[in-house]
C-alpha cells in the first residue's frame, strides 16, 4: 500500500496525470473550431484540412502547456487546491474559447476584452438579444463545460501513458508543420488555408515571402486566383446594369499620404486652379490611416477590416468586376510595388498582364515611370472602348523631390532622420519639405490633365483625385510623424477632387468617405441598379445625409467615428475614444453604433 501511494503522488505521475488533463482541454478546444469550421461553412481541401489537423492541435497544444506550467505551479500547494485550479482554469479556458466561437460566427471577428466588457455590461442586451434560448445556453455552456472538467480531473489518472505521449509529441510536431504550410499558403494566395487560419483564435504564425521572393519562389495564377465558397457572400446579390449605361472613361489618382492642407493654390496652384472645373468634398476622410485600408476601403466601399478575406479568397471588388463587363480597358500604374500590400490579389485580382511594378531608384523616378506608361497607354489605345486608368504617386510619402528640383518653401531639410524626431522637434522644416513635394507633383499632375486635354478626353472621363490616407507631422502633438499611427484626423483627412463630365463645379461640406466612391461610381457610371447596399456600405458621394459613424482600420486597430469624435479598437480589443485632433479623450462609444458596426463588418460574410 506505501508503495502504491508513493507510486501514485510521485513526480512521474503527477506530471503525467497533469499532462492528461491538459491533453483533454486541447482535445476539447479542437473539437470547438470544428464546429466553428462547420458552421461558418470553411470549405478546404486536402492542404485546408492538413492545415486545419496541424494548426489546431499545435496552437491548442503551446496552450495547453502554458495550462500545464499553472497546474504544476498549483500541485506544489497542494493535490486538493490542484484539482480545484484546475477546474477553474480549464473551465474558464473552454468557456471562453465558446464564447469566441459565437462571436466569430455571429461578427466574424474574436472575442476581445472590449466586447466581452459590452456583453457583461447592461448594455449587452443591445448587442445580443436575449431571450429564453440564449439564456439557457448562457447557463447552460458553462455548467457542461464545468461538468466536463470535473470528469477530466477524475479520468486523468486512467489516461496510460504510451497514447498521451504519442498526443503531445504529434502536438508539438505540429507546430512548425502548420507554420510551414502557411508560408507558402500566404505566398501562393492559397485561400483553403488562409480562411481557415482566420478563424483560430489568437493563432500566430510564421511570414516568409520576402525571403521566398529572394530565393525565386514564385506565386502561381492559378493557385492564387481560387474562391473560398461559403466563406464570403460579395456581393450579396446578382448585380444587374442598365441595357445600355454610359460608360465614361474613369480615371482614378491616388497621391499618397496627401494632407488637406497641401491643396492650396500656392502648394498646388496647377491643380488647385483646374480644381474650379470639380466637386470638391472638403470633409472627405479615408477608411484608414494606412494605404492598405485606404486604397481597399476606395475600390471595395466596405470597411477595411475585411482585407484578409478577400486577399484569402483572391476577390476582386464589384467595381473592377463592372468595367470588365462593359468591355473597360484597364491601365493600372502605380509607382509603388503591387504586391506589397497584395493589391494584385485583391483591388486588381482580375486584371490580366497587370503591371505589377515601376523602374527607378527614388519615389520621383517611379512616379515619372508610372506617369510615362499612362501616357503611353492614352497615346496608343483602342479609341472604341472605355478605358479605367489608375495612376498612384508616392512622392508626398517619401518627401521627395526631383534631383537639383527647386524649393519655393524654404528649407536646408534633404532627408528625415525619425529616430531623432521628439515631441519638441520644429516641424516647420518637415512641412516645407513636404510642401516642396507637393508642388513638384503638381506639375506633373498637371502634365496628366494636359494630355487629357489635347486627346479631348474631359469631356467623356471622369477623373477622381485622392489621398489613400493623410499624413501627420505632430500636429496632434503626440510625437506622432506619419501615418498608422493613430486615427485622428491629421492621418485620416484627405483631399477628394471629382472631374464629372455634366457636372455642375461645387464644394461640398458633408462628411464622405472612400467607402462612398464605389457605390457612385457603381451607380451614376456604370448603371448597377441594384441597392448599394448590395455590395457596399458607403453611400453616394453627392447624397448630403448623415453618416452616423464611419469605420476606419490600420494594420492593427480598427477605429469607428462619430462625429468629432472617433474610438479606437485594437487586437485585443481595448477601447479608447478621442476627438478628431487627438487633444481630449472622449465619452464612451455608444453601444447601439458598436453593435451596428460589428454588423457592418460582417455584413459579406455568409
Amino acid at each position: 500500500m506505501v508503495k502504491n501511494r508513493m507510486t501514485a503522488h510521485s513526480p512521474a505521475t503527477v506530471g503525467k496525470n497533469l499532462a492528461a488533463f491538459c491533453c483533454c482541454n486541447a482535445l476539447a478546444a479542437i473539437l470547438a473550431m470544428i464546429i466553428c469550421f462547420k458552421v461558418c461553412g470553411i470549405e478546404a481541401d486536402v492542404w485546408g484540412l492538413l492545415f486545419s489537423v496541424t494548426a489546431a492541435c499545435g496552437h491548442f497544444a503551446l496552450i495547453a502547456m502554458l495550462l500545464f506550467v499553472l497546474l504544476a505551479l498549483a500541485r506544489l500547494c497542494g493535490a486538493r487546491i490542484a484539482k480545484v485550479v484546475a477546474v477553474t482554469a480549464g473551465s474558464l479556458l473552454l468557456t471562453t474559447l465558446a464564447l469566441d466561437v459565437f462571436v466569430f460566427v455571429y461578427y466574424r471577428t474574436h472575442l476581445n476584452p472590449a466586447l466581452l466588457g459590452l456583453f457583461l455590461s447592461p448594455a449587452g442586451s443591445e448587442l445580443v438579444p436575449l431571450n429564453i434560448t440564449m439564456w439557457l445556453v448562457l447557463v447552460g455552456v458553462p455548467a457542461a463545460i464545468v461538468a466536463l472538467e470535473i470528469a477530466c480531473v477524475k479520468l486523468a489518472p486512467r489516461c496510460r501513458r504510451k497514447p498521451l505521449l504519442l498526443f503531445i509529441a504529434f502536438s508539438v510536431g505540429c507546430v512548425p508543420a502548420y507554420n510551414l504550410i502557411f508560408i507558402f499558403a500566404k505566398h501562393y494566395g492559397y485561400a483553403p488555408v488562409l480562411t481557415r487560419a482566420e478563424a483560430i483564435p489568437y493563432l500566430q504564425v510564421l511570414s516568409a515571402g520576402k525571403l521566398l521572393r529572394k530565393l525565386g519562389v514564385t506565386g502561381n495564377e492559378q493557385s492564387a486566383r481560387r474562391q473560398v465558397s461559403g466563406r464570403l457572400k460579395y456581393p450579396l446579390a446578382p448585380l444587374t446594369y442598365d441595357a445600355a449605361p454610359p460608360k465614361p472613361n474613369i480615371l482614378i489618382i491616388l497621391l499618397d499620404a496627401w494632407r488637406p492642407d497641401a491643396f492650396n493654390e500656392e502648394t498646388m496652384p496647377r491643380l488647385y486652379r483646374r480644381a474650379r472645373n470639380a466637386v470638391v468634398f472638403d470633409q472627405h476622410y479615408s477608411g484608414g490611416n494606412a494605404t492598405r485600408c485606404g486604397v481597399f476601403s476606395f475600390f471595395y466601399g466596405i470597411p477595411a477590416t475585411y482585407w484578409h478575406s478577400f486577399l484569402a479568397a483572391n476577390q476582386e471588388p464589384v467595381l473592377m468586376d463592372a468595367m470588365a463587363r462593359h468591355g473597360y480597358e484597364a491601365a493600372i500604374f502605380a509607382s509603388s510595388n503591387l504586391t506589397s500590400p497584395e493589391f494584385n490579389r485583391t483591388v486588381f485580382a482580375g486584371v490580366n498582364n497587370l503591371r505589377l511594378t515601376s523602374r527607378g531608384h527614388s519615389a520621383v523616378a517611379r512616379d515619372l515611370d508610372a506617369q510615362n506608361g499612362f501616357l503611353d497607354f492614352l497615346a496608343g489605345r483602342n479609341r472604341a472602348t472605355p478605358f479605367f486608368g489608375f495612376l498612384f504617386y508616392d512622392a508626398l510619402h517619401s518627401y521627395a523631390l526631383p534631383e537639383g528640383g527647386e524649393r519655393p518653401f524654404p528649407t536646408d531639410l534633404q532627408v528625415i532622420n525619425y529616430f531623432a524626431l521628439t515631441n519638441d522637434t520644429d516641424p516647420g522644416p518637415i512641412v516645407n519639405l513636404y510642401k516642396n513635394s507637393a508642388w513638384h507633383l503638381d506639375a506633373q499632375l498637371d502634365q496628366v490633365f494636359a494630355a487629357l486635354e489635347q486627346r479631348q478626353l474631359l469631356d467623356n472621363t471622369i477623373v477622381i483625385v485622392s489621398g489613400d490616407h493623410a499624413q501627420e507631422i505632430n500636429d496632434s502633438r503626440t510625437n506622432s510623424w506619419g501615418h498608422n499611427i493613430n486615427f485622428s484626423k491629421y492621418e485620416t483627412q484627405t483631399p477628394l477632387l471629382v472631374f464629372w463630365p455634366g457636372r455642375q463645379p461645387a464644394r461640398y461640406a458633408h462628411r464622405t468617405t472612400h467607402l462612398d466612391v464605389a457605390p457612385t461610381l457603381m451607380k451614376q457610371a456604370l448603371g448597377c441598379r441594384n441597392p448599394a447596399a448590395d455590395f457596399s456600405t458607403g453611400l453616394d458621394l453627392f447624397d448630403p445625409s448623415e453618416r452616423p459613424y464611419v469605420i476606419m482600420a490600420s494594420y492593427a486597430k480598427t477605429a469607428i467615428m462619430v462625429g468629432d469624435e472617433v474610438f479606437v479598437l485594437d487586437k485585443y480589443g481595448l477601447n479608447q475614444g478621442w476627438d478628431l485632433a487627438y487633444s481630449r479623450p472622449a465619452a464612451n462609444l455608444p453601444p447601439k453604433v458598436l453593435k451596428s458596426a460589428l454588423m457592418e463588418m460582417r455584413q459579406f460574410y455568409e
